[in-house]
C-alpha cells in the first residue's frame, strides 16, 4: 500500500488498534512543545487511567499535530496552549485550547470545511482532516471560540 494522503476528498481509512490514547497525546505534546513560538507555553493534562481505545494511532497523532499547529498560528504574539485528555460516559475527550484571537460566528461555522482558511498560507485542510478522523472513528469534533479570548477544539471518541 502506498502512503496515506490526508486530502479531504480521499476517505480516511483508519487502521484501528487498541491504543493508549494518553501516551499518544503526551508524545505529540512533548514533541510540539520542544519548539513553541516565542512567548508560548504548552501544558498537557492526560489522565493516566484512560481506557484503551480502538483508534488509528498515526491518524490520531496527525489530528493532534494539526490542532496544536493551529493553536500556535492563532497566537502570533504568544500565549498558552492547553491539551487535555479525559474519559467520561463511554468516550475519550481530547481538547486543544489556546488563548489566541478566537473566531467570529461566521468563521466558526466554516472552520471544518475543506479548503477554508483564515490564514494567508493556510491550506484549509487541518480542521477538515480532524473532522474526518473523528467521523472515521465514529466520534465527533466540536469547536468553541470566543473572539479575543481563544478557541477550543474537542474530539470525542467512543471507547469500543
Amino acid at each position: 500500500a502506498g502512503p496515506r494522503r490526508h486530502d479531504p476528498h480521499v476517505r480516511v481509512e483508519p487502521v484501528r488498534q487498541l491504543t493508549d490514547v494518553a501516551t499518544i497525546v503526551r508524545q505529540v505534546v512533548a514533541l510540539r512543545a520542544l519548539s513553541p513560538p516565542d512567548e508560548t507555553t504548552v501544558t498537557c493534562a492526560a489522565t493516566e487511567s484512560l481506557p484503551p481505545c480502538m483508534v488509528d494511532p498515526d491518524l490520531l497523532a496527525t489530528a493532534l499535530e494539526n490542532l496544536i499547529r493551529n493553536a500556535y498560528e492563532a497566537m502570533p504574539n504568544g500565549g498558552q496552549v492547553h491539551v487535555a485528555a479525559t474519559h467520561s460516559h463511554g468516550s475519550i475527550q481530547i481538547s486543544v485550547s489556546d488563548t489566541g484571537a478566537g473566531m467570529d460566528a461566521r468563521h466558526q461555522e466554516r472552520a471544518f470545511d475543506a479548503f477554508y482558511s483564515t490564514k494567508v498560507t493556510g491550506s484549509g485542510l487541518g480542521l477538515a482532516f480532524v473532522r474526518r478522523f473523528c467521523e472515521a472513528h465514529n466520534g465527533r469534533a466540536q469547536l468553541r471560540s470566543v473572539e479575543g479570548r481563544g478557541t477550543e477544539v474537542a474530539l470525542q471518541l467512543p471507547v469500543d
